[in-house]
């Protein structure tokens, strides 16, 4: 079965929304640590709602409410799927009801007599200084699930239009693409120094992941309803061993273990032949991970289910395939990973689902793909920036002639001063 395709981020359009005198964005919308348009709420324990990243990095260092100062019970948070449809729907209509009147600033403010004509200008410039830009992007959020005693557990990175890169350490700026993408830092030992990146492909409308050439590895845990190909330098892990398909023509599949060290199967070569062959801890998979000393049956690999995975011949492409799970359709307990690339070898980019597990040295993520909303506010448009250079030598005698005026500017902090 053909792998399902990525799940499509929703686009839209950029909305503009023209901010009369005193509008700010409305208080249920903005995050009380950011003090910015939320992009993927969540409720803490203490019953608010704050953005995700935001309220991440508070808990990574503090015990307590960062809106009530009380002690938290927990540290779990739950998306806020109301409010966020909340904000897609007032988005789609135009965007003006995120916004509300404040207390605002008038003609009556400024500290001078202001003639009548001054005060038309005045007004003119507080309706067309302010502007909000609503922009719905597609977002990669990978939240770690595992292992517990991991940096990461709990945690979810954010992924946008510009990527990402993971690692132990941070690249030195080299001037290119990867100086204006987020890093994704990681203290693990088995994750490389530069250990993979996240791209967003525009055409294809899908993040995609690429291994940079890692020694342990990125993967990619296949689904119990895909099948995976077992060409010649295919690598699958079963449990915490992997495989590697160095042979597979002439109807003949042959399989070398090569992790991890010290296996009782590392180096042992594996021949499949049509219809196939299982792969799991009982003696009776052609492909077993248990043996039998004197008399006595010892699992190899704790972390392999008893039916872990099933090898398939297709008659028509004369492939092999791997399947997760037992004849049954029952899937396995630690699902079968499908490696990237070899050890040191930079992969191909793949595509990324909602729903899809990601392995990082011993890192687990689940992925999911979705949108959100960025709030960008400006005082004039470009079209305004572009007249102001046009018309920067008027402006400057105007204000020469009128310093009421530059006064004026100086305090709405006017693009045209």
């Amino acid at each position: 079965m053909a792998r399902p395709p990525a799940t499509p981020p929703r686009q839209r359009a950029v909305v503009e929304v023209p901010l009369k005198e005193g509008q700010e964005l409305r208080d249920e919308f903005t995050c009380p640590i950011t003090r910015q348009l939320m992009r993927v709420p969540v409720i803490a324990a203490d019953g608010h709602t704050y953005d995700r990243s935001a309220i991440e990095r508070w808990l990574l260092h503090h015990e307590i409410s960062p809106k009530t100062g009380q002690r938290l019970e927990h540290k779990a948070l739950l998306p806020n799927h109301n409010l966020k449809r909340l904000i897609d729907d007032l988005v789609r209509e135009g965007g003006r009801g995120l916004y509300s009147n404040s207390s605002s600033e008038t003609t009556s403010d400024l500290d001078f007599d202001t003639p009548r004509e001054v005060a038309n200008d005045v007004r003119h410039e507080l309706r067309r200084c302010r502007r909000a830009s609503l922009v719905s992007e597609p977002v990669l959020l990978l939240r770690c699930v595992a292992p517990a005693d991991s940096e990461w557990n709990g945690r979810t990175f954010e992924v946008y239009k510009d990527g990402a890169l993971g690692g132990r350490r941070r690249p030195p700026s080299m001037g290119g693409a990867d100086d204006d993408r987020d890093f994704m830092p990681f203290n693990d030992s088995t994750v490389s120094r530069r250990h993979f990146e996240i791209v967003y492909s525009q055409d294809l409308d899908t993040f995609r992941l690429r291994d940079l050439g890692s020694a342990s590895g990125t993967f990619r845990r296949l689904r119990p309803d895909a099948a995976a190909s077992l060409d010649a330098g295919a690598m699958v892990m079963i449990g915490k061993h992997q495989l590697v398909a160095r042979k597979s023509v002439d109807d003949v599949l042959v399989l070398e273990c090569f992790a991890p060290d010290g296996s009782p199967l590392q180096g042992q070569v594996f021949t499949v032949k049509p219809p196939g062959a299982t792969l799991g801890r009982r003696l009776a998979n052609a492909i077993t991970f248990s043996h039998d000393v004197d008399g006595e049956l010892l699992g190899i690999d704790s972390s392999v289910s008893a039916e872990h995975a099933r090898i398939l011949y297709d008659n028509r492409t004369r492939r092999f395939h791997i399947r997760d799970g037992n004849a049954d359709g029952r899937p396995s307990t630690n699902g079968t990973w499908i490696r990237l690339s070899a050890l040191h070898a930079p992969s191909q980019a793949i595509p990324l689902s909602t729903d899809d597990e990601l392995l990082v040295g011993i890192i687990r993520f689940h992925a999911t793909v979705t949108h959100t909303v960025l709030e960008r506010t400006s005082d004039a448009s470009e079209q305004q920036q572009q007249q102001q250079q046009q018309h920067g030598d008027a402006v400057t005698v105007a204000a020469a002639q009128d310093p009421r005026r530059t006064l004026f500017c100086h305090r709405k902090s006017s693009p045209e001063c």
